[in-house]
């Protein structure tokens, strides 16, 4: 018994000593006092900020995201026609590979290469 009470004791010294050397800080629950308003409000206010940070986002897209669809500016048929021409006309060809274009094939002329070197 007498170990414990020394123990107990020995804790409290010790928190004591934390406290008065570094404040109530220290503390896993520090007393609410004036001082230690900010410890105690901090957290559920920033949990409140990045909530309301998240809302507004979300609703920032979905706004865009149903503004997109009205585009300012209407084509004719005419123009949309016209579009479409210069767009097919300005689309790249697909490249098809001969054979010779293969890693095989530059693998085997390189050491061919080499062979005559």
């Amino acid at each position: 018994m007498k170990q414990i009470l020394a123990s107990v004791f020995a804790v409290a010294v010790m928190m004591g000593f934390l406290v008065a050397r570094y404040g109530e800080f220290v503390l896993l629950k520090p007393p609410l006092k004036p001082h230690t308003l900010l410890l105690w409000l901090l957290p559920p206010l920033a949990l409140a900020g990045g909530g309301l940070a998240l809302w507004t986002h979300s609703r920032r897209r979905a706004r865009s995201a149903t503004n997109e669809d009205q585009s300012p500016i209407k084509l004719t048929a005419e123009e949309e026609a016209r579009l479409e021409r210069l767009m097919a006309a300005d689309a790249p060809s697909v490249h098809r590979p001969s054979k010779t274009d293969s890693k095989t094939d530059k693998k085997i002329s390189w050491v061919n290469f080499m062979r005559e070197i």
